[in-house]
């Protein structure tokens, strides 16, 4: 009579521990859909017809808003453009910098 006791008692274990991890992953899943949802292309780099783009956070700006720069080479013409999203709510990039690519490489190397 106990070894059935045991049985009875091992079976509503696995149902509650059943239930409570339903229970976590349909308020994982709640929470999740409840998060803001904005997209950052932190680090995310491509390339097609000569040029080159990369994107990162700047380090300035709050947690929340951090100013993310784009930055663009032009193999052709040799450029770097830096732009700059500085307030997500105006949706404006900005034109931040240019710089000739031969002259950055001369200046890094001591020229």
């Amino acid at each position: 009579m106990s070894t059935r006791h045991d049985k009875q008692s091992i079976g509503t274990g696995a149902a509650i521990l059943w239930a409570t991890a339903v229970l976590l992953g349909a308020l994982v899943i709640i929470q999740a859909g409840r998060l803001e949802q904005r997209a950052y292309a932190d680090q995310a780099n491509s390339g097609y017809h000569g040029y080159s783009v990369c994107s990162a956070t700047t380090g300035q700006g709050s947690p929340s808003e951090p100013i993310e720069a784009v930055y663009v080479v032009d193999s052709r013409d040799e450029v770097l453009l830096v732009y700059a999203i500085e307030r997500f709510q105006d949706f404006k990039v900005q034109l931040r910098h240019t710089e000739n690519l031969g002259a950055l490489f001369a200046r890094a190397r001591g020229n």
